[in-house]
């Protein structure tokens, strides 16, 4: 029996999805969770927001798909490559956590980079749910093209919250 599922990250990306508001695919995405009633909690990776980038070839009149991007939301680089900016990591989070009750996540500490999705989910018993059976320390991987996978700055955080929350190590 489920009674819980954590979204790992990298579940879209912006280089498979060329439209401003991205947050249609990520209800998508977690609807058969949200459809079976059961809680959930996210936790982003680097290419949930990662820009859509194509061949200027793809936009050209034998290319396809004919997209025409506005202005405010794509840019070119030369002829070779152009990117569009999609939905960002913060903007799906903030969608999620406002318009799905059985959504248990949250944002992180705004100083905290990657900020996005860091934080500590504290699991308990159904028979006594003030009482911790274990916690999730959940830990963003970075955006777009960041090579990072947890900075420094994260295991300082992790650190110093576990002591906070189990400062005996048990």
């Amino acid at each position: 029996m489920v009674d819980f599922v954590v979204y790992l990250g990298d579940v879209i990306t912006a280089n498979n999805i060329g439209v401003a508001n991205a947050s249609l695919y990520w209800d998508q995405a977690i609807s058969p969770t949200r459809a079976r009633g059961f809680p959930w909690a996210t936790v982003f990776g680097n290419h949930d927001d990662a820009p859509f980038e194509w061949p200027i070839e793809w936009f050209s009149p034998p290319g396809i798909p004919q997209v025409r991007c506005p202005l405010a939301n794509s840019s070119c680089l030369g002829e070779e490559e152009c990117s569009f900016r999609g939905t960002s990591r913060l903007e799906l989070m903030k969608n999620e956590i406002k318009h799905n009750v059985l959504s248990h996540s949250s944002g992180g500490p705004k100083e905290l980079w990657p900020s996005v999705s860091n934080y500590v989910l504290q699991l308990s018993s159904s028979e006594d749910p003030h009482s911790p059976v274990t916690f999730f320390y959940i830990l963003d991987s970075g955006g777009g093209s960041y090579p990072e996978v947890i900075s420094s700055a994260q295991v300082e955080w992790f650190n110093s919250t576990t002591q906070k929350i189990n400062p005996n190590s048990r």
